[in-house]
């Protein structure tokens, strides 16, 4: 029985595809009471091989959308059954399904960068550090800013470059919030939920600016 790494209460279920059937233990992830249909999703990915961008999964007749909510309240509850419809990847498609999951593990670290910035600057705004320090700690965070819209617009370039267009969620048949995690790429790069909670309620990109300007704001004042 293929399962993912036990961290909370989970829920035994048979998922259908072709003519093959696995069961699978879905664990609710840390926070959690129970597990989510993204939960369930992610690990039938992982036994089935389909992404879930292109999973349809069926159960009583109802197809499964509402990736955040709980199994039990889509009626999901050990030994039940579920059918899966969909496709797996081929090699080629599975390497640059890889590239992808790198670049947005590499946007993660931008916004790791980011959000450190502003924070250094909203201390420097609220007069955390010494005046005499202050035009050596903002040259510094401007280099650091510049440093990291390079890292982001590469990372654009080579999101560009890739041309894994079919690996994109059918949004026609998902809400938005169902189908965040397979979206396309860039949309998930500049939609960082980091940078949209501590910086800027909007893209990664406008995130960036923001700081850029903010950085280039205090410099002028001093």
């Amino acid at each position: 029985m293929a399962s993912a790494e036990m961290s909370g209460p989970s829920v035994t279920v048979t998922v259908t595809h072709n003519n093959e059937k696995h069961n699978i233990q879905v664990v609710a992830q840390q926070g959690n009471n129970e597990p989510s249909l993204q939960d369930m999703a992610l690990l039938i990915e992982q036994v089935t091989g389909v992404p879930l961008a292109f999973q349809k999964l069926i159960y009583k007749g109802k197809s499964l959308k509402e990736m955040e909510q709980p199994l039990s309240t889509l009626g999901v509850k050990n030994g039940c059954r579920v059918m899966l419809i969909g496709k797996k990847n081929s090699p080629e498609e599975e390497a640059e399904l890889k590239k992808l999951r790198d670049l947005e593990k590499s946007v993660e670290k931008i916004a790791d960068q980011l959000v450190g910035v502003n924070e250094e600057l909203v201390g420097i705004q609220k007069g955390f550090l010494a005046k005499g320090l202050r035009a050596e700690a903002l040259n510094k965070l401007d280099k650091r800013v510049k440093g990291t819209v390079e890292q982001f617009m590469k990372i654009l370039e080579q999101i560009d470059s890739l041309t894994y267009n079919n690996y994109q969620a059918p949004l026609a048949e998902q809400d938005f919030q169902s189908s965040t995690r397979s979206c396309p790429t860039l949309l998930r790069c500049c939609l960082c939920p980091k940078v949209t909670e501590t910086v800027s309620p909007g893209y990664l990109l406008v995130g960036i600016l923001l700081v850029v300007r903010k950085v280039d704001f205090l410099i002028v004042l001093q």
